[in-house]
């Protein structure tokens, strides 16, 4: 072989031994409208070829990245441990990646990198993990870029950005309700 030269069978060798345009197979990967008969063509082709979609390709014919930022204080509180494993759960289910920064290093918040992200459009979105005051710059500059933020227990609150937090006091009182309807009298 070449240098350079795939081993694995792209799509368009896929099209070719099936001898059907590239959009065909595209729209059968895709869940898209392609007959009885046809599907049952392509997924003979592709068994016999073992092909294997690139996400990476996926992602850049949609135009992403296949990457989600994640900022925190630091990747050292036990409580953004919990929220991030349930990140990454949700993002594999989505073939999508996470790239994660602690805005305080050594004792210094620093911001740069995620800027960095937002200003090259490495990230298909950004999640902020208790985003504070001093994080409007990187919403600021997210929005101007049109990338999607999460902010994810605000101190503050944000408009025209996806914000989800906890209300504790509810929960507090929704459990105490919960446990004297048990028969409980000392909690």
């Amino acid at each position: 072989p070449t240098r350079g030269a795939s081993k694995r069978p792209t799509i368009r060798i896929v099209a070719a031994k099936a001898g059907v345009a590239v959009s065909t197979v595209s729209r059968y990967l895709n869940d898209d409208s392609v007959s009885p008969r046809m599907k049952a063509r392509l997924s003979r082709v592709i068994e016999s070829l073992g092909y294997k979609p690139s996400r990476t390709a996926r992602n850049l014919s949609l135009g992403l990245k296949g990457c989600i930022g994640v900022v925190v204080d630091s990747i050292q509180d036990p409580w953004f441990t919990q929220l991030l494993t349930g990140m990454e759960e949700e993002l594999q289910l989505r073939d999508t990646s996470l790239m994660l920064l602690s805005l305080e290093l050594r004792d210094r918040y620093d911001p740069a990198i995620a800027l960095e992200w937002i200003d090259e459009h490495r990230v298909d979105g950004l999640i902020i993990a208790k985003c504070h005051r001093r994080d409007k710059t990187l919403v600021d500059a997210a929005m101007d870029a049109r990338i999607p933020i999460v902010a994810v227990a605000p101190d503050e609150t944000l408009t025209d950005v996806s914000v989800l937090r906890a209300d504790n006091v509810a929960a507090g009182r929704a459990l105490g309700v919960h446990l004297a309807e048990l028969g409980h009298t000392r909690v």
